[in-house]
């Protein structure tokens, strides 16, 4: 697999639509993800906003190391594990965790949503974003690093060279809210 087959599969590649309905078809293989909003209106406007002055509806490029189903399908798209994507669609969608729920844990910045408000930003996945994935035999975190880079997805945070600050200001509330601190 050449950079070039990657970045045509994720950037320019075929996609799925309604992905928890028809992420069954992910496979637990290592590889590389992106993901999609199909409509940026359904965004708050500061997020649909910039994805406009960016001139894209990419939000998100990731890596599994391990399993494409366990990483993109089971954590980020339904949050069954502590997942970046996930944490960060939610605080942009205007849910919050539970006061404290970070109060006694070891890792003070994997907050979670409840059952109910877990429950909502799945199915709002489902019908408002697309995934494309491409499996490799062996991944590196390079790659991932240098397509970040090259398209600074908005939801990125890490090695984006435009990293959207209304972002930071809402999961650093969001953590706040977790510990306790609000």
């Amino acid at each position: 697999m050449t950079f070039q087959e990657l970045e045509k599969t994720l950037i320019k590649g075929k996609r799925i639509l309604q992905p928890i309905t028809n992420g069954n078809v992910i496979e637990g293989k290592e590889g590389y993800y992106s993901i999609w909003i199909t409509n940026t209106k359904k965004l708050p406007p500061v997020f649909h906003n910039e994805l406009v002055r960016r001139k894209t509806n990419l939000l998100y490029i990731g890596i599994a190391s391990g399993s494409l189903l366990k990483r993109l399908y089971l954590q980020e798209l339904q949050h069954r594990n502590p997942a970046t994507f996930f944490r960060s669609i939610g605080a942009v969608l205007g849910y919050r965790p539970e006061p404290g729920s970070l109060a006694d844990k070891k890792n003070q910045n994997n907050y979670k949503f409840n059952i109910e408000n877990t429950k909502a930003i799945v199915e709002w996945i489902n019908h408002n974003l697309e995934i494309a994935f491409h499996y490799c035999p062996t991944t590196d975190s390079t790659i991932e690093i240098t397509l970040i880079k090259k398209y600074g997805p908005l939801l990125n945070w890490t090695h984006n060279p435009e990293p959207f600050m209304p972002l930071k200001k809402l999961k650093d509330e969001c953590r706040a809210i977790a510990r306790n601190q609000i």
